[in-house]
Parts: C-alpha cells; sequence; structure tokens
C-alpha cells in the first residue's frame, strides 16, 4: 500500500492502565495474562487486563469503540532528503544529467502506536523498495522487463513520527536502517531471474539505473509492505520478491528470512525454505502485502490471488478471487495454517492493501482496486477466521463460492 501522502483514520476515546509488574516489557507496553500488550490497542485488554471488546467494537486509545471512522489527508511537506538522482553515466561520463533530490517517501505499511504525552498520534511505517520508474522492455538481449531504480543503493528504513491533528504538523523521531546479518546495508532491488518464461515462478524483473544499465541482483533485496511489532520489541516484515516473511531485531538488522521452498532458491543465499512452494507463483509486484501479530502467531497476505497452476502472463491469478492468509509460528518456524480468503466482487477489485489483528482471529482488511479519484474502490473489511477450515497441505482445493 503506498502512501505518497498519509492518510489518517481518526476516532476518540478515554484510557486507564493496569499490568503485571511481575514481568518487564517494552515502553508503551504492560503485562496481562503473561504476555506484553498495548493497552491502547489491544482488544483483548483495552484499557486493562482482561477488558476485551466485544460486538463490532475494536480498542483505540485504550476504549472499545464502534466501526467508525472517518477519512482526512494531510500533506507531509517537510521530509528529509534521501539521496539524488545520478549526474553522470556511470558507463558512459560523457552522458550526464541534471540531478534531481529525492525526499522520503513512498511508505508502504502503517501502525498506529497509541498516543504522544502532548497528544500527538504516534506512528510506525517503513519504506517500499525505493523510488523506481514502470517496468518495460529497455534492453532487447534480456529476457524479461527491466525495472529503473532512481537510487540503485536505496536502504530501506522502519520510520517512526507523530502527528499532530490539531496543527497538522508531522515529527519525524526515528529511522532505523535495515541491515544484513554482516553488518552490510539491505537494498530493495530485486534478487533473481531463474527462467525465461516473464511473469512466472522465480522471476524478478532485471534491475537497471535511469541510464539503462543494467543493476547486480541482490539476493537479499526486499521489496517491503507490512510491518508489526512483537511483544519482545523486533519487528516482523513481508515483502513481495520471493515473497517472504522477515524477522529483525529492535535495531534493525535481519535476523530471518523464511521464503518459499523450491531449487531456485534453495541454497539458502535467499533465506531459509520453510513456506510452501505455491507462494513463488505470486505475481509480479503481487507477494506478501498485510501482516500481523497475535502472540506468537505471524498472519501473512497475500495481495493477489496467486497464479496456481503457474500460467504465463498469470492468467489463473487475474481469473481468480480466491486469495490466502498463511499463518506462520514464530517459535517453531513452521507453517501452522492456511485459510482462504476470497476477495468482494466489487467490480476493479483484484488486491488486499494492509491487514491488523484485531484479536481472537478477528483482522481488519483493506481491499481495494488501482483507481485513483473519486471512483476508485477501497474498503477496510472486519474478518473473523475462527471457524475457517485450515486448507494447509490440501491439494486441490475444488470451486470455491465467491461472494
Amino acid at each position: 500500500m503506498k502512501l505518497a501522502t498519509l492518510f489518517v483514520v481518526v476516532t476518540t476515546l478515554l484510557c486507564s492502565v493496569l499490568g503485571d509488574p511481575n514481568l518487564q516489557c517494552i515502553e508503551g507496553h504492560v503485562a496481562c495474562g503473561g504476555k506484553c500488550v498495548d493497552l491502547d490497542t489491544n482488544s483483548n485488554n483495552c484499557g486493562s487486563c482482561n477488558h476485551p471488546c466485544t460486538g463490532h467494537t475494536f480498542c483505540f486509545n485504550s476504549a472499545c469503540v464502534p466501526f467508525e471512522a472517518t477519512l482526512a489527508m494531510f500533506p507531509w511537506e517537510d521530509r528529509p532528503s534521501v539521496g539524488s538522482t545520478a549526474a553522470v553515466n556511470p558507463a558512459n561520463s560523457s552522458q550526464t544529467a541534471d540531478p534531481v533530490p529525492i525526499h522520503m517517501g513512498g511508505f508502504s505499511g502503517l501502525i498506529f502506536e497509541g498516543f504522544h504525552r502532548d497528544g500527538s498520534m504516534k506512528f510506525l511505517t517503513l519504506s517500499d523498495r525505493g523510488p523506481n520508474a514502470a517496468a518495460a522492455e529497455l534492453i532487447a538481449t534480456n529476457p524479461g522487463d527491466e525495472r529503473p531504480f532512481v537510487i540503485p543503493n536505496f536502504n530501506p528504513e522502519f520510520i517512526r513520527f507523530n502527528f499532530n491533528r490539531v496543527t497538522g504538523q508531522f515529527t519525524l523521531t526515528q529511522r532505523i536502517p535495515l541491515k544484513k546479518s554482516d553488518g552490510s546495508l539491505i537494498t530493495g532491488l530485486p534478487n533473481i531471474y531463474s527462467n525465461s518464461n516473464n511473469n512466472r515462478a522465480f522471476n524478478d524483473e532485471f534491475p537497471v539505473d535511469l541510464f539503462a544499465n543494467r543493476i547486480p541482483f541482490d539476493k537479499l533485496g526486499l521489496d517491503l509492505e507490512g510491518i508489526a511489532v512483537a511483544q519482545d520489541g523486533t519487528y516482523w516484515s513481508c515483502e513481495e520478491y520471493r515473497p517472504s516473511i522477515l524477522h529483525f531485531s529492535a535495531d534493525g538488522t535481519l535476523i530471518n528470512r523464511f521464503i518459499p521452498e523450491g531449487l531456485a532458491t534453495s541454497d539458502g543465499t535467499f533465506g531459509i525454505p520453510v513456506l510452501p512452494r505455491v507462494y513463488a507463483q505470486r505475481r509480479l509486484n503481487r507477494g506478501f502485502e498485510g501482516i500481523a501479530v497475535e502472540g506468537e502467531m505471524i498472519y501473512v497476505f497475500i495481495q493477489s490471488p496467486l497464479d496456481n497452476p503457474d500460467s504465463k502472463n498469470d492468467a489463473v491469478s487475474k481469473a481468480s478471487k480466491n486469495n490466502r492468509i498463511l499463518v506462520f509460528n514464530s517459535t517453531s518456524n513452521e507453517v501452522a495454517a492456511e485459510y482462504v480468503y476470497v476477495l468482494s466482487s466489487n467490480a476493479g477489485v483484484d488486491k488486499i492493501g494492509d491487514a491488523v489483528s484485531l484479536g481472537n482471529g478477528k483482522f481488519l482488511v483493506v481491499e481495494r482496486d488501482s483507481a485513483i479519484g473519486p471512483s476508485a474502490f477501497k474498503i477496510v473489511y472486519i474478518i473473523d477466521i475462527a471457524g475457517a477450515s485450515n486448507v494447509n497441505g490440501v491439494e486441490l482445493l475444488g470451486n470455491l463460492l465467491t461472494i
């Protein structure tokens, strides 16, 4: 979900806090029932321990409120620079261009983390893979499309900021650059192109710079989308290339990357291949889009239906409404379950934008089309998977009803 400007959903409530002093929790969390929770937003412990939100309500600012919201748009004008476009073609020094400064933006997932003592709202977000242009056939000798990267060495990061609802002012409070386990910086570059069938499993686009020079693939490059914070203060994220589930330390160092099984990426240099191979059959730029944490379980939402069976030009995916939710056990590092999520039948809707846990198997899920403006379709659904069938390991799902 790209955020050129920030869309903020605003509601109001009150608060009180109680916790178990015997368990040490990170700032902003208290211990309830042996777990560290945020009483501002936890729907099982809203405002105080053992105070669940029931019915069509969720926890916001330590109170249970109905699912009602207003939408407002606030421009962030003074964003810091993240670099500039190249002034000289690295392959031909006689070819030059005026450098263009690029400012922080293009955010993906967004988490509300409560209120600052001055009343401003606290948010956690993450950058995407960095500024880039639309993919196209730029190099005839390459079998697939090329995607120009404006800043090839762009380093994705986790970003915290506060937003004052009265003044409309944004305050940048933290930037966490993402690093590999050896301390080198992570990039947003694609990982691999493994076969000559464009748009097929284990294929990414070829990265090029703005002068159409080939850039080397980065096996651990990330196209980040969703983010969630674990009880221990570490981060879980998801991305679209492989697609993969990612675990980062509090300082932004990659702990583990979990990827689909499959020979093309099985050598251990791309990540740990423990996810079902079928997830490698995501459409290009339609991998894991949303992530949510409930205790030790990590829930990841694929953006669009998988191309299963794998077909050129993603014909199967484009004709389907049957999306998937993958449940990953963060203690055993194993897949715990899979659920079918059927996209709504609204015209143009072919993807989800993000998801957040409400507790007890309930989630808010954003469905959307690709349109912008008054005719665009973006809607938030409440879903409950408590009674859903676990289809993990099922070979043939048969014909599923649409809604």
